[in-house]
């Protein structure tokens, strides 16, 4: 029901991940806030006084001022300086955002009406995400029909997938279990079930599916919830061409 998902979400929200960019993100949108809201407060603040301490009095002769180019040139030079200071601090973020460790493992990603579609290395594609934890990931996406977005609410990370070109986004998850895929570019009817969950693996959990282990979504608790998998360990199965495969049972 409604508020089971509600608390379902809550607790994914303590789940959080190494995304690209997110602490200066977050430091960044803080300090332009103190900025952009204290600093008009402030002058708002000091207009009020001025125009109460120099309002028209009768008898007082008001002192004629001519200008200061020494307060133009601070004027100037202080709001110059602070926007190339919020520019660069934007630019280190977008810059650590659009470009993935030199030792991310790759997985490829096809979106399609109505899923997603998850290839890996070795040849094998799952419905859900898996990833190993503590260990950056790099997503690269194409779509075969229309225009898709994913969006990782845990992990901060959310990217267009357009027909006809490839994007990418990376993530390194430290929270071990299952974060909840949204589509978040309408797709067409069922756009809103257009769904799927990354399965975040412990290390072990991780060589073991580097082998051609068999996980269930179903095994793995939300990420943050303090609850611990039903099943730690896993099957192995076989194509019969000789190649290890995942099978997954629970969609959700």
């Amino acid at each position: 029901n409604i508020l089971n998902r509600a608390g379902e979400y809550a607790k994914a929200r303590l789940a959080r991940a190494d995304a690209p960019g997110t602490n200066l993100f977050s430091e960044g949108f803080v300090t332009c806030t103190l900025l952009f809201c204290v600093g008009p407060m402030a002058i708002i603040g000091a207009m009020v006084y001025f125009a109460y301490a120099y309002r028209h009095q009768t008898g007082a002769k008001p002192k004629y001022l001519t200008g200061s180019h020494a307060l133009e040139a601070v004027w100037v030079a202080l709001p110059t300086i602070l926007l190339l200071a919020i520019f660069a601090w934007g630019y280190v973020a977008y810059r650590d955002m659009i470009h993935a460790p030199t030792d991310a493992r790759e997985i490829k990603v096809i979106a399609r009406q109505w899923r997603f579609q998850f290839l890996y290395e070795d040849g094998r594609s799952t419905d859900h995400l898996f990833v190993p934890i503590d260990r950056p990931v790099k997503l690269v996406m194409s779509s075969q029909d229309v225009l898709h977005s994913m969006f990782i609410p845990t992990f901060r990370v959310k990217q267009d997938i357009v027909p006809g070109m490839y994007t990418s986004v990376w993530f390194e998850a430290k929270v071990p279990g299952k974060h909840q895929i949204f589509c978040t570019e309408y797709c067409g009817t069922s756009h809103s079930g257009m769904l799927a969950q990354v399965i975040v693996l412990t290390a072990e959990q991780w060589a073991q599916f580097e082998r051609g282990a068999e996980f269930e979504a179903s095994q793995f608790p939300i990420a943050g919830s303090g609850e611990t998998p039903i099943v730690t360990t896993a099957s192995a199965t076989v194509r019969s061409g000789g190649q290890p495969t995942v099978s997954l049972v629970d969609r959700g």
